[in-house]
């Protein structure tokens, strides 16, 4: 990767003195995503967005150790080169060039299912290295740093963000993070199999009335996390995952559909580009946790194994001391 500067920075010095330094970041992983979909420009082209669906559950930390050499760079496990391409990217930008890199990924999210399982490790690599070589980098540099270098290796949602996050997805542009308190929490289920995101970018056929429609759900959407309207919200996950029917079906469907029907879930959320479909419930239900239980019977009745998902609202990411 070039920089888009007229002269490269200067080279970076380690800090006082030491041979080795070490950082580590987590960044977590989705469930699919809230709303995915595209709506037109006054040029006529279209404009790719996403609200990401981060859950707790899921999640990349990645352990970045640089060293004073030309020894060559490392990836653990070997098949994230991906990161390791970011992460070599960003040093090169930073001005760390005579320094070997040790990248460690340890992650649990599922890959080829649409929870942002690559995205996460690139992300989390970058923010590891940021942490290492300059630790007291303010957030909104690092998430520049992060456009800087991601956009150049994938699309994707910028998960750099803790909550709920309106982005535009092909330039991992974060136009605004949501103050919620949705309380949500997820059945979900894996349908197995993979998808390659790219390749189904590579075919996706925009719709001018479509784009009108994705436009309005986002308007109401944006309307119902600034007012914290957790039902409203689940009711347009679920439009948007039977928009995506047309063109990435999930056979669960008619029947999470019919399941949401019998016991009260406020809707499904599907990963748009990905294998894994859920119900939507909220602790704000009085009998929440009542129809969580009926549900996930539902689902073993029908031979499918639901895994609970916690969605990272803003109470969420306060200390329990400070939570309501």
């Amino acid at each position: 990767m070039s920089l888009p500067l007229k002269q490269r920075p200067e080279r970076m010095r380690f800090a006082g003195g030491r041979a080795r330094q070490l950082g580590d970041a987590t960044v977590h992983g989705t469930f699919g995503e809230l709303l995915q979909g595209y709506r037109q420009q006054p040029d006529g082209g279209f404009e790719h967005f996403l609200v990401t669906l981060p859950v707790q559950e899921l999640c990349t930390t990645s352990t970045v150790s640089l060293t004073r050499g030309r020894g060559g760079h490392r990836v653990q496990p070997a098949d994230r080169a991906r990161a390791l391409a970011a992460t070599t990217d960003l040093a090169h930008a930073l001005g760390l060039y005579d320094v070997e890199i040790d990248l460690s990924v340890n992650s649990n999210i599922p890959v080829g299912k649409g929870c942002a399982s690559s995205t996460a490790d690139i992300m989390a690599s970058l923010a590891a290295l940021v942490a290492a070589s300059a630790p007291d980098t303010p957030q909104r540099v690092l998430h520049a740093l992060g456009t800087l270098v991601a956009r150049n290796i994938e699309w994707g949602d910028y998960v750099l963000s803790d909550s709920i996050t309106l982005c535009l997805q092909r330039s991992h542009t974060l136009v605004r993070t949501y103050d919620t308190d949705l309380r949500w929490r997820i059945l979900g289920v894996d349908e197995d199999g993979s998808v390659d995101t790219a390749e189904f970018h590579r075919r996706e056929r925009e719709s001018r009335r479509l784009a009108l429609h994705y436009a309005t759900l986002l308007s109401q959407l944006d309307a119902a996390l600034m007012m914290n309207d957790f039902a409203t919200a689940a009711q347009i996950a679920t439009e948007s995952a039977v928009i995506n029917q047309r063109v990435l079906p999930k056979r669960n469907f008619e029947l999470m559909r019919r399941v949401a029907g019998t016991t009260g879930a406020l809707g499904i959320a599907v990963a748009h580009t990905g294998t894994v479909i859920g119900l939507i419930f909220s602790e704000h239900q009085s009998d929440f946790a009542a129809r969580l239980r009926e549900a996930k019977l539902c689902l073993r009745r029908k031979d499918l194994t639901g895994r609970i998902y916690t969605v990272r609202d803003s109470d969420l990411l306060q200390p329990p001391s400070e939570r309501q």
